[in-house]
């Protein structure tokens, strides 16, 4: 079961547009994420939103950027799922030259 990240302008186009991106976010990754970014307290809020693996959420366009300038940070000193968290880094960069915004769904 992964965290899936939708990007788009409305979350009904999810579904039926070709431009709409996907990220599938594993549990081994979410946690390893977590795990780091309690050793960065000013990027907590950044990341609330996701906090809780199976929880539903939206992150709006505006709310892209500060996670993007965080990965930055994080990326350059761990060591640990670089690859994912570049991956990562990537598709919320593409959704937010995009201006989309994120759709947060556990299934």
């Amino acid at each position: 079961m992964a965290l899936d990240f939708y990007a788009n302008t409305h979350a009904k186009l999810i579904a039926s547009s070709p431009d709409s991106l996907h990220f599938a976010m594993q549990d081994e990754f979410h946690t390893q994420l977590f795990a780091y970014i309690k050793n960065y307290p000013q990027f907590k809020n950044s990341f609330h939103k996701f906090r809780d693996y199976y929880s539903d959420n939206m992150l709006l366009f505006a709310e892209i950027q500060p996670l993007i300038q965080a990965l930055d940070v994080i990326i350059l000193e761990q060591s640990r799922c670089k690859a994912e968290m570049q991956q990562f880094r990537n598709f919320l960069n593409i959704a937010y030259q995009k201006s989309c915004n994120l759709y947060i769904y556990c299934d």
